[in-house]
């Protein structure tokens, strides 16, 4: 097996020590052979060294073994210059072949360093995704405990009957706003399995995005002015028209301008822009909020990515919004970007789609 990753200082001493155990192999030889074969124990030299260190080690051993087998084993003995034919043919192929053996041991060298990087390579991303996995499960187990334990407490309580109606009907409130968070979660962790088994459908219709961005923006409207948070809207009512599910456009909407919200703090801004130009529809939204890290921003869009990419002191969230939002706008043959200059610069969101009418 091939060792990489040795120094280059010790590969040649190497080198040069397994050519002088060769022609010191060779002198103990000289008795009974003489002058014949004068290059044979050089060859394992050959191996062992390009073995051990690749082209330019195997290359080292070649030369010098052809330059001691010539001055001390071919007439005439003690000079450079070989007499014969045969031996000066004799050197060249010896030479050809320790070439040989050097280039092809330093490909399979360089295909091992590479294989063992690889193998590095998937090893860290198999162990990354086992940790995202557990830390998904924890937050999974979290979030359905969170309104399950609310819903379950306040039936109790109206079970009792110690509640006078009016706040009877604040707790069925939250109760019902319980159950639509987990059934928030279970839609998208069905949804998630519709796009890993490439079982989504899509039914795309020829529409206005503006009354769906109108739609997305009202629905969150009263979150954001509980937190503080001013959310406004541009559209470009003459913007053409896109061929898109409309069900499946609310969600990517209502994913973004919900992820805006629940990232931007008390006081800061959220503009939601419907633009146009060259053939495409353009949905921005953009925030003042947490930020995200540059080096985190290609990883926005996985999955089970629990917003441990927006330093917001924020918690909740399977992780599956963004990822859904990617997921269906491809199908829709668009593409969705993030921007931020870092922590505490706020993001921006920017969907693309192709308008009907330019294909």
């Amino acid at each position: 097996m091939l060792v990489p990753f040795r120094s280059r200082t010790v590969q040649y001493a190497f080198a040069v020590a397994v050519t002088v155990l060769a022609a010191l192999l060779r002198t103990e030889l000289t008795p009974l052979w003489g002058l014949t074969l004068p290059l044979i124990t050089f060859y394992p030299a050959i191996v062992a060294s390009a073995w051990f260190g690749g082209f330019g080690p195997g290359l080292m051993t070649t030369l010098l073994s052809a330059v001691i087998a010539e001055h001390f084993w071919m007439a005439p003995t003690s000079g450079f210059a070989p007499r014969y034919l045969a031996d000066a043919i004799a050197l060249m192929m010896f030479v050809a072949i320790g070439l040989f053996i050097s280039a092809v041991t330093e490909a399979l060298y360089r295909t091992q360093r590479r294989q063992a990087m690889e193998r590095a390579r998937v090893e860290d991303e198999l162990r990354d995704l086992d940790r995202r996995k557990d830390e998904f499960l924890a937050v999974l187990s979290h979030e359905l405990r969170t309104p399950l334990t609310t819903m379950i407490g306040w039936i109790r309580i109206l079970r009792s009957g110690q509640l006078d109606p009016s706040q009877t009907h604040q707790r069925l409130e939250t109760i019902e706003r319980s159950t639509w968070s987990v059934a928030r979660m279970i839609d998208d962790l069905l949804d998630i399995s519709r796009i890993a088994a490439g079982k989504m459908i899509i039914d795309r219709q020829p529409m206005s995005l503006a009354p769906l961005i109108g739609e997305a923006v009202e629905s969150l409207q009263a979150d954001a002015e509980a937190k503080g948070v001013t959310l406004k809207r541009e559209l470009d009512t003459r913007i053409g028209i896109v061929s898109a599910d409309a069900e499946r456009m609310r969600q990517v909407l209502r994913n973004l301008v919900t992820n805006a919200v629940k990232y931007t703090p008390a006081g800061g801004h959220i503009d939601v822009r419907l633009t146009g130009r060259d053939g495409v529809v353009r949905v921005i939204v953009c925030d003042t909020g947490s930020g995200i890290e540059r080096a985190l921003l290609p990883h926005v869009f996985e999955r089970f990515r629990q917003g441990d990419w927006r330093k917001a002191g924020v918690q909740g969230g399977l992780g599956l919004g963004l990822a859904i939002v990617r997921e269906i706008v491809e199908l829709h043959g668009g593409a969705v970007a993030v921007h931020s200059d870092g922590p505490g610069t706020g993001a921006t969101f920017t969907v693309t789609l192709p308008m009907a009418d330019s294909g």
